[in-house]
C-alpha cells in the first residue's frame, strides 16, 4: 500500500516574542500543524499517525514531535534562524527535508501557499 505523507503549512502558528542571545537571530516558536496522507484531502480519515516532524535550526538544534492519532503535532522551543524542516517515518526508512531554509519570521508562508514555489504542502513520497 503506497502512502503520500503531507504536512499542511497553512494556518502557521509562529511566535517570536523573545530574541535569544545578542548576535543570533533566535526566537521562541510554536509550530502547530497536522500531517496528511494526501496532498488534497485534509479530512481526519486522511491524517498520518506516528510520523516524526523535526525542525532543525542553524546551530543544528533539533526540536521534534510525533503526530498523534489525528495527525496533529506541536513543536515548542527556541530556534536560531535560519531553520529547516524534516518529516520522517518512525522507522526512519522514509523522509524528506526542506531543500532550503526559512530565514525569517513567518518564512514558511513565503514559499508554502497554494500555487507557491514550494506548494502548499511538504510531501514525503514512498
Amino acid at each position: 500500500m503506497k502512502y503520500l505523507w503531507v504536512i499542511f503549512f497553512l494556518g502557521l502558528t509562529f511566535c517570536s516574542k523573545y530574541p535569544y542571545g545578542s548576535s543570533d537571530s533566535c526566537y521562541d516558536i510554536n509550530f502547530s500543524y497536522f500531517v496528511s496522507t494526501s496532498p488534497t484531502d485534509s479530512s481526519y480519515n486522511a491524517r498520518a499517525k506516528n510520523v516524526i516532524v523535526k525542525v532543525i535550526d542553524s546551530k543544528n538544534k533539533v526540536l521534534s514531535d510525533t503526530t498523534d492519532t489525528l495527525g496533529r503535532f506541536n513543536i515548542i522551543g527556541n530556534l536560531c534562524f535560519p531553520y529547516r524542516g524534516r518529516v520522517e517515518t518512525l522507522d526512519g526508512t522514509k523522509s524528506i527535508e526542506m531543500p532550503s531554509s526559512a530565514s525569517e519570521i513567518d518564512g514558511c508562508k513565503k514559499c508554502h501557499y497554494p500555487g507557491g514555489p514550494a506548494g502548499a504542502y511538504i510531501y514525503l513520497l514512498p
